[in-house]
């Protein structure tokens, strides 16, 4: 029997897989388990209206090849700058940074002043958890006052109870504070340059380009790169029951409800607990992973945004907020009433059972107290969807038992791990770039 090569996870990572493969030629079988590709980077037709699954503009990879796969075909919307910013206290517009404008002149004072003394000594040392490496990275003061009350909204846990680098995940890598003329100073030391961001996006202008459906949502660019899977030849099977059949040694078949296959490699994307199930290894010894749900309230109304923002962080920890999309902001032609405005709003929930209405009310309240709308439009509320346990809170313990089942199954001589299962990158184009050099070295 010929042997293929089996891709599993059809979310971007394994799109992009088996693109490679069948770019060179090989047989290849792309497994996702629920209906439709993309993972969260769907849409919903609404009244005939779109929403998105979170907030997914793309952005170029910078490499014509990908960049071709990825978007020829396709009605485009292209943005020199992103228009997204931050709310803690109040709306900052120009970047999506955490801002310092919820502190006192003197605590920005003492603050700055720390983080300065820290850029001329700094050394990286090993953080054993994500406190010492923000108190390492940023100083105490703005750790403590600024940084850890936001990681405590998002995260339901304190820092001190997290791995290091789980700050990256909500964009808090870097922080905006005092002046834009003085951050210009500031930037000219290298190591500040990496902790401090401008106050505006327009400041950092790329030749790589932030890109947007012109019309339906980002589901649309799923659904063109399924169609290119489909005419190079991929076998993709979806909303299917499958066994992976294995050991430690190699990986041999797959065994579908329809066939059984030979497998040549097998390439998988997905968290790498789930290929401990398949191959029935013993999985590190440790508590399961505390999870958070995500929940994602769809509204329209009549009237105007307040703010001419696609998007922004909301990082105030007095608001259950997370995340706001204003998507007429750059695509207004998505909708079909153009006298209606949509508008998303995003929580996380450590909750075991969500109760939607409580996440309806949130939703009008804050959006309302934020000022992202007037306080008498009638916000209508026309979708509520929950994404229960999706989010693993990444403390030590996780991140280890990550690790020993990574180290277990990376020498299996005909597997490959890339995006979440491989654990070593965070962000959609650190995940393209990775498999590109993969088959491209």
């Amino acid at each position: 029997m010929k042997k293929t090569n089996v891709v599993v996870g059809g979310g971007i990572a394994g799109i992009v897989t088996a693109y490679y493969l069948a770019k060179a030629g090989k047989p290849v079988i792309l497994l996702e388990k629920s209906k439709d590709l993309g993972g969260l980077l769907r849409s919903k037709n609404i009244e005939g209206n779109y929403f998105d699954y979170g907030t997914h503009i793309l952005r170029e990879s910078g490499v014509d090849e990908l960049d071709k796969f990825l978007f020829d075909g396709l009605n485009l919307k292209k943005f020199d700058y992103l228009k997204y910013g931050t709310y803690n206290t109040g709306l900052f517009e120009g970047n999506g940074f955490l801002t310092d404008q919820a502190l006192s002149d003197q605590n920005k004072k003492l603050a700055l002043e720390e983080l300065i003394t820290i850029s001329k000594g700094y050394n990286v040392g090993n953080p054993s958890s994500l406190e010492d490496q923000l108190i390492n990275e940023f100083g105490e003061k703005y750790t403590q006052l600024l940084v850890n009350p936001v990681i405590k909204k998002l995260f339901f846990h304190e820092s001190s109870a997290l791995s290091p680098n789980a700050h990256l995940l909500f964009g808090l890598s870097r922080l905006i504070v005092s002046t834009p003329d003085e951050t210009k100073k500031l930037k000219a030391n290298s190591y500040l340059d990496a902790k401090l961001a401008y106050h505006s996006s327009k400041e950092v202008l790329s030749a790589v380009k932030a890109l947007y459906p012109t019309k339906g949502g980002v589901g649309v660019w799923i659904d063109n790169l399924e169609k290119k899977l489909l005419n190079l030849g991929v076998k993709i099977i979806k909303g299917e029951e499958f066994k992976i059949d294995g050991d430690k040694k190699s990986i041999q078949s797959l065994i579908t409800e329809l066939d059984v296959y030979d497998i040549e490699s097998l390439y998988w994307t997905v968290p790498p607990i789930f290929l401990f199930f398949e191959l029935g290894l013993e999985k590190p010894k440790s508590k399961p992973p505390q999870r958070l749900s995500s929940i994602i309230v769809d509204l329209v109304f009549e009237g105007d945004y307040l703010t001419d923002l696609y998007y922004f962080q909301v990082y105030d920890p007095n608001l259950a907020s997370f995340r706001v999309t204003c998507y007429d902001n750059y695509n207004p032609e998505n909708g079909s009433n153009s006298n209606l405005k949509r508008i998303s709003v995003e929580f996380l929930s450590a909750d075991l059972e969500i109760d939607r209405v409580k996440f309806e009310v949130l939703a009008k309240s804050e959006l309302i107290a934020m000022e992202i709308v007037q306080s008498t439009v009638v916000l209508k509320i026309v979708n509520v969807d929950v994404v229960k346990g999706g989010f693993p809170i990444p403390t030590p313990e996780f991140r280890d038992a990550t690790n020993l089942m990574v180290d277990e199954i990376k020498s299996i001589e005909n597997l490959q791990l890339f995006g979440k299962a491989s654990g070593r990158v965070w962000f959609m184009n650190d995940v393209l770039m990775e498999i590109h050099n993969h088959f491209s070295a």
